[in-house]
């Protein structure tokens, strides 16, 4: 069945790993069209956080300043920016690498900053989609060309263009990437499976419907 829903690529950059004790500090959202899995709009920011819920850890790796998240718009802004730019393409199928340390900082944020009456499941599909496990299951148990499915090893062994590892928007271009690379040969079935059967049945019309559904 061909899917209806966009795919919301979605990444956080944060003050830790905990999201009852850290804050969020960067935001970024990738929209995907359903069909073709090409970029369709994005959406990036960074956002106030308290410095006591900010590790020194997190701040050596994604390099964001204290200065910088004092100067950012508050989360309660950028929270309600983000259900905004989404709303149009309604509920999403939740993509990150390693989604469910994101969507938990989703969910904890939504708590904490979400106008009354909102539910994350007027944006988001409650179905999660994790490229690291798609990843771990395509190149390594299948493929077995990969060992490893952190973000930067994927990219950087499919030369995928990662322009800065741990900024937010970039992480979620070449996350978006990787789920096309991952989802390539399925859709490539579905094309040939549909065009085949089609021709079986001498029925032009399901062969030019095959074709719209990939492309």
């Amino acid at each position: 069945m061909t899917n209806k829903r966009y795919f919301f690529v979605v990444d956080f950059e944060t003050g830790g790993l905990d999201p009852q004790k850290h804050d969020p500090v960067q935001i970024a959202v990738q929209v995907l069209d359903p069909k073709t899995l090409k970029p369709v709009s994005s959406f990036v920011s960074y956002m106030k956080a308290s410095p006591e819920r900010v590790s020194p850890e997190a701040l050596a790796i994604h390099g964001i300043s204290l200065d910088t998240l004092a100067e950012a718009p508050e989360p309660e802004v950028v929270f309600e920016a983000m259900v905004e730019f989404l709303r149009p393409y309604q509920q999403g199928l939740f993509v990150a690498h390693n989604a469910k340390f994101d969507y938990d900082f989703m969910v904890a944020w939504a708590a904490k900053c979400a106008f009354e009456g909102f539910r994350l499941n007027q944006v988001f599909d409650y179905r999660l989609i994790c490229t690291a496990q798609l990843a771990f299951e395509k190149w390594v148990l299948h493929d077995q060309t990969m060992q490893r499915v952190k973000l930067e090893d994927i990219t950087k062994a499919l030369k995928i263009t990662h322009a800065k590892a741990h900024d937010a928007l970039s992480d979620v271009e070449a996350t978006g990437e990787v789920l096309r690379r991952a989802l390539r040969k399925s859709f490539t079935f579905r094309l040939i499976r549909g065009l085949r059967q089609s021709v079986q049945l001498r029925r032009l019309s399901a062969v030019l419907d095959s074709l719209r559904s990939v492309y």
